[in-house]
């Protein structure tokens, strides 16, 4: 049998917003499947209007949150998805939050190494028009 630590590593901006963005102002919610364990980045629980600053000069900023721990028997391969929703944090001039929501897959064996992905995601307006990118990198590390 293997165990897998499942892992937020670390977010950065791949593509700014415009002029009157400076830092994005970031929350990260995770959801693994099977099990339907979920994070909070940063830990919204006392303050559901909280963010983190992700400087728009592509700066990687560590995120280091365990998802959760999976185990893999021998002679299996198990598939787990991690369910990403990504929030900027909007007010004032600069309108209303703009999200993104993705999905990473991992198909590990009890033979599996690390494995790291890190896909670039979009932000959407609520209007429909895209807001800058970014990227969230997810481990399945073999523990």
């Amino acid at each position: 049998m293997a165990r897998f630590e499942i892992k937020l590593l670390d977010i950065c901006v791949v593509h700014g917003q415009g002029v009157s963005e400076g830092a994005f102002e970031m929350q990260v919610k995770a959801v693994l499947h099977p099990g339907d364990k979920a994070i909070e980045w940063p830990d919204l629980s006392g303050d559901p209007l909280a963010y983190r600053k992700v400087p728009a000069s592509g700066a990687v900023v560590a995120i280091d949150r365990v998802i959760d721990v999976v185990s893999v028997a021998h002679n299996e391969t198990k598939t787990v998805t991690v369910d990403l929703r990504l929030t900027e944090v909007d007010g004032g001039l600069n309108g209303k939050n703009d999200f993104a929501n993705y999905s990473v897959d991992f198909d590990l064996t009890e033979s599996s190494g690390t494995v790291t992905v890190g896909p670039v995601a979009t932000l959407w307006r609520p209007t429909g028009a895209t807001q800058g990118r970014v990227k969230v990198r997810v481990t399945a590390r073999r523990l």
